[in-house]
């Protein structure tokens, strides 16, 4: 897990290329949500405030305020990635936005052990927080809000969400 950090930041990469290919008018949501989520976690790391008292390990690469860099990366390619496969159903905005935020939120759930396991962070205490999924699940509603008109049903972090999903499914099996 020592290259995650590596791995996260070249495949987002490679999945925005082609966005930014098809549109210049992304720059600024894409943004919005990466520095959404990045302060909202640096909030987490320093304060408990949000999400619950939990540290970020060294292994997930460059640190700002306590907190890797990738984390607003991680989020932004999330939740590009789940709303883009909710846009192929016959579903309506709010639809996706409420469920792109729920799916997110599961996500979580699934990642938690792996991360903890594999020390890519660890909780003050013997459990993840509840509070730590309703927090996902409100920042994931707000991204989810943000990036409606700006993503589509073939952004290739539709693949890239799959491909998480199925790798840290099979890690948390193995755990």
């Amino acid at each position: 897990m020592e290259a995650s950090h590596i791995i996260i930041l070249i495949s987002s990469v490679l999945c925005l290329i082609p966005e930014f290919l098809k549109s210049n008018k992304i720059a600024f949501p894409y943004s919005a949500v990466f520095l959404i989520g990045l302060t909202a976690e640096m909030v987490g790391v320093n304060t408990g405030w949000l999400f619950g008292d939990y540290v970020y390990s060294d292994s997930l690469g460059l640190k700002l305020i306590h907190t890797p860099v990738i984390i607003g990366l991680l989020w932004l390619s999330l939740s590009i990635g789940i709303q883009s496969i909710l846009k192929m159903t016959p579903l309506k905005k709010w639809p996706i936005i409420i469920l792109g935020a729920l799916f997110m939120m599961l996500f979580d759930v699934l990642l938690e052990p792996v991360a903890i396991h594999f020390n890519l962070w660890t909780w003050d205490g013997p459990h993840v927080p509840i509070y730590n999924y309703i927090c996902w699940f409100v920042f994931a509603f707000i991204m989810q809000i943000i990036l409606f008109n700006s993503t589509d049903s073939k952004s290739l972090f539709r693949y890239l969400f799959i491909v998480n999903l199925l790798f840290f499914a099979g890690l948390t099996l193995s755990i």
